[in-house]
């Protein structure tokens, strides 16, 4: 090429440089770097990195944390809800007894394992019904077609008409005759059966009507999502409800079973024997003092016939022996005065 004087134009040196080098790297041989619109003003990548190593073990103890005071408060509720429940039934107020945390959520074991167990049962059995359903869908879209989409439609109607009907019948603990942990249980199971049979008829196999293209053309793609979620949380939020209320109505259940159990054997809990310096005055209760021979620094009145139901925080919960626990029980401080002694009992 000549210039319009007609000498030649040479080139530029930094343009036969450049020629010689690959796009897209650089004079090392390296990649080109892109352009840092991606990292703030005023920092660098190692500044970026290191602010999210910052957040990293928050975010973690977050995760652990979170979850984990969440079941300590249920087991401490179910332990307060089954202890309150328990020794209501001998007249006593457990708030006076001075339980600490500790103790309310190691009693919530007797609550907890029992509905634990009968969840990990309800969830085999659910997840042999889904199996077994999705073979009877491959077989049936094997030998026809449409003919599984068919049948888990009406399959899944049928389950949320089901789930809604027991979930009306048993709204209310207690409905036709059952027990309040029955009604419980079985409303929990109807929510279950809503969820899956909507999942089984109108998720799995999306609906292709008229009415449903209208719907899914009517809402943007955002407001579908939403309404997902708002669905989504609503099944979560009755699932857990539902299992709140039957673990709660099984606490309650197992304080009268085990209030009635201790009744039933009484021997199961020591006979002792209490002596004092000073007068009790448990005669009104049906308990037989002596009166000792004594100085004043001695134990002067012995009472006898009484059973150790828990002796905890320096309380002493008796009964009379001769009566039963649920007729009422009373609380001895344990002090300097007062002695308690075991007495041998042959059964």
């Amino acid at each position: 090429m000549t210039d319009p004087a007609g000498a030649s134009a040479a080139p530029h040196p930094a343009a036969a440089v450049d020629s010689d080098i690959p796009a897209g790297t650089t004079e090392g041989g390296g990649p080109t770097r892109p352009a840092d619109s991606t990292i703030a003003a005023g920092t660098t990548p190692t500044q970026t990195a290191s602010h999210a190593d910052v957040w990293k073990p928050v975010v973690t103890a977050a995760k652990v944390l979170v979850p984990s005071t969440l079941l300590a408060s249920l087991f401490f509720y179910f332990g307060l809800r089954y202890t309150h429940d328990h020794y209501l039934q001998y007249g006593l107020d457990d708030a006076g007894l001075g339980f600490s945390n500790t103790d309310y959520i190691v009693r919530s074991l007797n609550v907890t394992i029992q509905p634990a167990r009968l969840v990990a049962f309800a969830a085999i059995i659910g997840v042999a019904f889904h199996v077994g359903v999705c073979v009877v869908l491959r077989a049936l879209a094997h030998r026809r077609q449409d003919a599984d989409r068919r049948f888990a439609r009406i399959l899944g109607a049928a389950l949320v008409v089901l789930g809604v009907a027991g979930i009306l019948v048993f709204w209310s603990p207690g409905r036709l005759g059952t027990r309040p942990v029955t009604s419980t249980a079985w409303w929990l199971v109807s929510v279950l059966v809503v969820i899956y049979g909507a999942y089984l008829g109108w998720i799995r196999y999306r609906p292709e009507d008229r009415a449903s293209r209208y719907v899914s053309d009517a809402l943007h793609e955002r407001e579908g999502k939403v309404l997902a979620a708002v669905l989504l949380g609503m099944a979560v939020v009755l699932v857990a409800y539902g299992a709140f209320e039957f673990t709660r109505a099984y606490a309650r259940e197992r304080a009268l079973q085990q209030a009635l159990r201790n009744e039933r054997t009484p021997w199961a809990f020591p006979l002792v024997r209490v002596y004092s310096r000073v007068d009790l005055a448990l005669e009104d209760l049906g308990v037989a003092e002596e009166r000792l021979q004594g100085g004043e620094d001695e134990y002067v009145f012995r009472y006898v016939g009484l059973r150790l139901f828990l002796h905890d925080n320096d309380r002493l919960v008796l009964w009379p022996s001769q009566r039963s626990p649920r007729f009422g029980m009373f609380i001895l401080r344990e002090t300097d005065d007062v002695r308690v002694e075991y007495q041998p009992e042959l059964r």
